[in-house]
């Protein structure tokens, strides 16, 4: 029922709009006329809804019930989107921008949520049910895909043709928005990160930062101590971090935003999470290097190894009554590799970094 009130309630301020601008350089008509003058605010077929479901409401109904039920059922099918429902685009984002603006406001009470957790999930499902539907239609529209009408509308707006090509974009863009932000919430994140890749608002990449910032304090719950951890740890704080840069860079110097607000706290956060995740060691071409560049630890793990593979070798390496020639080769193939390989590329390259 507040669906409906909402589709009238825009037929009825569309109307009113359309007829002031008509008469604006009429002489002597007043813009707006008294009640017993004016058109009512409904249409026939609106009105006639509204009596039905009153009449359903106070069980009041004595005769003509199949017709006041049909009349019910096809006001609720419209509502709902069901079939040749006639609503148009522009009616969709409507009703989906104010059922996401009284969840919004619902949320944001001075005292907390108003309204019970589960009706605060029904309102957002319903204002992602009408985006979908109204991204779906914008999307037939990019392709030239007209939606016939039937000819008796519930919902007829003043000027409710196909949306224009200036109107397409920003609308689909909204609903795509709005979509992966009900995503987010729900935990749907691999798709709301989805969703955000396609726009270029400063919110879409603000909340792309917040997202892998979860992702990593995730990893951290699972096993923040090991060293592959601490490694995806760092490339989704990276990522974090490498979107709210975009974020600064579409703000565009707008020091009005309120995104100026959170946006560089949040860049604080990262930088000491990315200094606390700094590895004591990594490998690199196979050598543990430390993180100051040093290779003590791959030097030492490295003669280790050497030992035990001359104690496997032993037996040849020792034995006169084999060549000295096939026994440096011996030494060479088994012994000098293990040695030798990693570190003195590391060291060449660390070196070339460095400079």
């Amino acid at each position: 029922m507040a669906v409906f009130l909402l589709a009238s309630v825009r037929c009825a301020a569309t109307a009113i709009s359309e007829n002031i601008l008509r008469y604006a350089d009429s002489s002597g008509r007043p813009s707006m006329l008294p009640v017993c003058l004016a058109k009512p605010l409904c249409s026939s077929e609106q009105e006639e809804w509204w009596s039905a479901a009153y009449r359903f409401c106070t069980n009041t109904i004595k005769d003509d019930f199949s017709r006041l039920r049909r009349v019910l059922v096809r006001g609720l099918e419209t509502v709902r989107l069901v079939g040749s429902h006639g609503v148009s685009v522009q009616m969709m984002c409507h009703i989906a921008r104010s059922l996401d603006a009284k969840a919004k406001s619902y949320r944001s009470g001075q005292h907390g949520c108003r309204c019970s957790a589960y009706d605060l999930n029904q309102l957002e499902n319903r204002a992602a049910f009408y985006w979908e539907k109204a991204k779906q239609a914008l999307q037939r529209a990019q392709r030239n895909q007209h939606v016939p009408m039937p000819k008796r509308r519930l919902f007829k707006e003043a000027g409710d043709a196909d949306p224009s090509p200036a109107m397409l974009k920003p609308c689909l863009e909204e609903a795509v928005f709005a979509l992966s932000v009900h995503a987010m919430r729900t935990d749907r994140l691999e798709e709301a990160i989805k969703g955000f890749e396609k726009l270029n608002n400063p919110w879409a990449k603000f909340y792309s930062a917040k997202i892998f910032k979860a992702w990593s304090d995730e990893e951290a719950a699972k096993d923040g101590d090991s060293e592959d951890s601490i490694i995806k740890r760092r490339a989704l704080a990276s990522r974090a971090r490498d979107c709210l840069y975009d974020t600064i860079d579409r703000l565009e110097g707008d020091r009005s935003h309120e995104l100026n607000v959170s946006i560089y706290k949040e860049l604080d956060e990262l930088d000491v999470m990315l200094n606390d995740l700094e590895l004591e060691k990594f490998k690199y071409l196979g050598t543990i290097i430390s993180n100051d560049g040093k290779t003590n630890r791959e030097i030492s793990a490295r003669t280790a190894q050497a030992k035990i593979n001359f104690q496997k070798m032993k037996t040849i390496l020792t034995n006169k009554h084999i060549s000295i020639e096939t026994r440096k080769r011996a030494l060479q193939c088994y012994i000098e590799p293990v040695l030798m390989y990693g570190c003195e590329a590391w060291m060449s390259r660390y070196t070339r970094n460095k400079m």
